[in-house]
């Protein structure tokens, strides 16, 4: 990354996009996901003219490698090209996608490089082209950001002994400092049965059943509203309204 004030040069290098919008007569900015300089604003100068040749690239969901040069918080794409083309998302899937792109865009700041997390949002994005519940690909991609975030809380062990969380038992979650154990099923939204922080924290969401993966759900959306500072997620309100009591996002 070049040192702050200065200008840059990027040339091809990998990035998904999750945001654009209109900017003057024929220009767009895109907010996109980098593996190596973290997310980036970009101006797209005359990408909506008709003769553009951007115009079929710059798409969500499908894997880019993009050039950009200047400096500051916005700066200049300069080419774009796909690595290859995905199934497109469709339904479900699609929600699912601009929900990770809403969070990303509300919880990270801009340059400041997730190799990793890059990573979590490629497999993410193919699972959902995939056959692998919508669901399970959500809450994982979730937990992985709350750990690249460097605010995940321990789920695997009881805060005040370290007693390892047990399948069968009932947990509250203090999103600060971890877990405690309850005497029975608790009455709060952040009370939880073991057996989904440990599917969340295990990394075993694929094998989890339907009434798992909702608590693991209610788990992780308490977890981010806190991340988020009370500030509502538009993709959850909409998919909200459309599928009231699923198992989904």
């Amino acid at each position: 990354m070049a040192p702050a004030g200065s200008a840059s040069r990027v040339e091809l290098q990998p990035v998904w996009l999750l945001h654009r919008r209109d900017y003057r007569d024929s220009s767009q900015i895109l907010e996109a996901l980098s593996c190596d300089h973290g997310r980036i604003g970009l101006v797209a100068r005359g990408v909506r003219r008709a003769n553009s040749r951007l115009r079929g690239v710059l798409e969500p969901f499908q894997p880019l490698l993009l050039s950009w040069s200047g400096r500051g918080e916005l700066q200049t794409l300069t080419g774009a090209e796909r690595q290859q083309t995905l199934p497109r998302l469709v339904g479900d899937a699609l929600m699912a996608g601009f929900y990770l792109n809403e969070l990303l865009l509300r919880l990270l700041a801009r340059h400041d490089p997730h190799p990793d997390l890059f990573g979590h949002y490629t497999d993410a994005v193919h699972a959902l082209s995939s056959t692998v519940r919508v669901a399970v690909a959500v809450r994982r991609f979730e937990w992985q950001l709350l750990e690249a975030l460097g605010v995940a809380p321990d789920l695997l062990h009881e805060m005040d002994d370290g007693t390892r969380v047990q399948p069968g038992r009932w947990y509250r979650v203090d999103p600060e400092a971890g877990v405690c154990a309850l005497a029975g099923p608790g009455p709060a939204v952040q009370d939880a049965p073991g057996e989904a922080l440990l599917a969340i924290a295990g990394n075993d969401l694929d094998n989890a059943d339907e009434q798992t993966l909702r608590q693991a759900g209610r788990v992780l959306r308490q977890l981010l509203e806190v991340r988020l500072d009370g500030r509502a997620l538009k993709t959850r309100q909409v998919l909200m309204a459309m599928r009231r009591g699923s198992p989904g996002l």
